[in-house]
């Protein structure tokens, strides 16, 4: 069972995107990337904050130590947004490129994807943070997105975005290495592209789909269980949180809505949220190294 959509922040977004629920703060965090600047919001009072960023703010992750991790557009940071402090750990030193999405694993290690800057060539891939340097695990992406880490650590879940498919990678826990992918779900021309992702307390996986008007919950196998509609074109990414993770918080994106568009989804770019029947996990954190 689940109950309606409401809107929960509604001033738009340009590319809102990476929410997630801090489990030791108990609040919702989310990025907007190009504008730059980092949210955030306790639901139980509607307290928000926000902070303007150096440069485009692409994804953030829970640090175990306090604060967050963040992946600015040409690096990873700590970040510490009540203090401004922000400081670099890791450089993304690949031309043409940009952090785009990413999570930490279940052993709290951070992971990042990159894109494409034109969003045209094949040159992004997929990067570990280790002892503070990006090694690369898989290339030849244009965009990628998700990130994110089975349950049981087994496999390793990652949108290829313009190519409309979202890959299973073995995942070797222990050596924090990707392996052997297969296709876990590919994404029909009608139902938009597949972004940011996230995973239940029962192992199935949601998923939003940029300009496809809907999130999808996927089964272990890359069945489709469910597909929510949404009243806006472009959901970028979501998360479950919550006092019992059982609210499906979802970003979107303004940027590509032509004003005579509008009328149809006023609601382009805030951030959403819908109570669901299967509880998520907390959100791994970082661990320093």
């Amino acid at each position: 069972m689940m109950n309606s959509i409401h809107c929960i922040w509604d001033k738009p977004c340009i590319l809102g995107e990476g929410p997630i629920w801090h489990p030791l703060e108990k609040v919702l965090y989310w990025v907007d990337i190009v504008k730059p600047e980092l949210h955030r919001l306790n639901p139980r009072n509607n307290f928000h904050q926000s902070w303007i960023m150096p440069t485009d703010i692409c994804c953030v992750a829970p640090n175990k130590k306090g604060g967050l991790i963040a992946a600015l557009k040409n690096g990873i940071t700590i970040l510490n947004p009540v203090s401004n402090d922000v400081h670099y750990i890791a450089e993304l030193n690949k031309n043409n490129t940009m952090c785009n999405d990413g999570h930490c694993d279940r052993q709290g290690r951070f992971w990042i994807g990159t894109k494409d800057i034109a969003e045209s060539n094949s040159n992004a891939g997929i990067f570990r943070l280790d002892n503070n340097k990006l090694i690369q695990q898989a290339d030849n992406f244009i965009v990628s997105n998700g990130l994110i880490s089975s349950l049981d650590s087994k496999y390793f879940y990652i949108a290829d975005s313009p190519n409309r498919i979202i890959y299973q990678y073995d995942f070797n826990a222990d050596t924090g290495e990707i392996g052997k992918r297969i296709i876990f779900a590919k994404i029909s021309d009608d139902a938009g592209y597949p972004d940011g992702m996230t995973i239940d307390s029962e192992g199935y996986l949601w998923g939003c789909h940029f300009n496809g008007w809907r999130v999808t919950r996927y089964d272990p196998e890359g069945e489709i269980d469910r597909v929510i509609p949404m009243p806006i074109a472009a959901p970028t990414s979501c998360c479950l949180g919550g006092p019992d993770l059982k609210i499906l918080y979802i970003t979107s994106a303004s940027r590509d809505v032509k004003k005579s568009e509008l009328k149809n989804q006023p609601q382009a770019g805030c951030v959403f949220a819908i109570e669901v029947d299967v509880p998520g996990v907390n959100e791994p954190c970082y661990k320093e190294e």
